[in-house]
């Protein structure tokens, strides 16, 4: 009989050993770690942003950052959970820095538009 709860055991330790291999500098198992999750990284950016440039973008961001961000895993939640957030977490950047970076665009058109 499969055991389900088994399989979903074996996972969250194989995600939490490939994290524990790239901290020691595993770059095969960076890229196997990558393979198995840029979906899911890829459909919350999108799913958030809306947009799929932006979404590829914001995948890519994260997958870049998070060779720096894998030290702080700790293994407490499933690795699946604390990419999510650290997927979410970048996407609201990317949404206000955007927000901003508009803001500043239309202020600084209304004044050179005023100045002429």
């Amino acid at each position: 009989m499969f055991n389900f709860e088994q399989k979903k055991k074996e996972e969250m330790d194989s995600d939490t050993n490939l994290v524990k291999r790239i901290n020691k500098g595993d770059t095969a198992a960076l890229t196997e770690l990558l393979k198995r999750h840029y979906d899911l990284i890829y459909r919350v950016a999108f799913n958030t942003l809306n947009n799929q440039q932006d979404a590829e973008d914001a995948a890519q961001d994260v997958c870049i950052a998070l060779t720096h961000k894998l030290e702080k895993f700790k293994g407490k939640s499933k690795f699946t959970t604390w990419l999510y957030t650290i997927t979410i977490n970048h996407c609201r950047d990317f949404i206000r820095k955007s927000s901003t970076s508009q803001r500043t665009k239309a202020d600084y058109t209304e004044v050179y538009t005023f100045q002429l």
